[in-house]
């Protein structure tokens, strides 16, 4: 899931055990039920401590992970790298799937370069609110990396929201955002209109939707 609030879903039904903010860097996609394809990615998993428990000491689950030749990198400011992640696709991801347009064509239009960049810029308020530290070239960064893909690539949110029987991310990225504004009296236009304009071409429903937002972590 690349959702900023994540570790609060699961916490909203998981209180005991130990829960660690993570994000992985992997490309994948579902082939079939059961069957998942590895197509490339820096394949390596980001992770940090569990607000709820700082004691935990990860040494035990480090040495697995590195035993299963699994790239790893355990991070202090791992909510600063979940953001990161997290601005980026959700940035991209939303104006290519409510457009239909691939990461080449947006870069190559004016418009929704313009709309790419007030998401960013909504995305990286609402982290500073939240008391979270993104780099000054974060801007600068998702642009870069826009650039490093194909011209006709398509994010993995637009072939999900492609698929009408399939469910999508929606609630992960724009829900997320807008109930996190609507906390801190932060205002987002530009997400809320790309969801508006989500919601005309596809209708949320039970099967097309992931669960609703729940509080910030601690």
């Amino acid at each position: 899931m690349n959702g900023v609030d994540v570790y609060a879903r699961i916490r909203s039904v998981i209180d005991k055990g130990i829960v660690l903010p993570a994000c992985v860097y992997v490309g994948t996609h579902i082939e079939k039920p059961g069957v998942v394809s590895q197509k490339g990615g820096a394949c390596k998993i980001l992770l940090g401590a569990d607000p709820r428990h700082l004691e935990f000491a990860p040494d035990g689950l480090l040495e697995l992970l590195g035993q299963a030749n699994i790239l790893h990198d355990w991070r202090p400011d791992i909510q600063t790298c979940i953001w990161e992640k997290f601005i980026f696709i959700s940035s991209f991801g939303l104006v290519t799937a409510s457009h239909n347009k691939t990461i080449g064509d947006v870069l190559e239009d004016g418009e929704l370069r313009g709309e790419v960049l007030e998401i960013v810029k909504e995305a990286i308020s609402i982290a500073r609110g939240l008391g979270v530290e993104i780099p000054k070239d974060t801007t600068d960064a998702v642009f870069r990396k826009g650039r490093s893909f194909s011209y006709e690539t398509k994010t993995s949110f637009q072939r999900d929201f492609e698929n009408h029987e399939k469910a999508d991310e929606r609630n992960l990225f724009a829900g997320a955002l807008l109930k996190y504004a609507n906390e801190l009296g932060i205002r987002v236009p530009t997400t809320a209109e790309t969801l508006r304009r989500l919601e005309a071409i596809k209708p949320s429903s039970k099967k097309a939707s992931t669960a609703t937002p729940f509080s910030p972590a601690p």
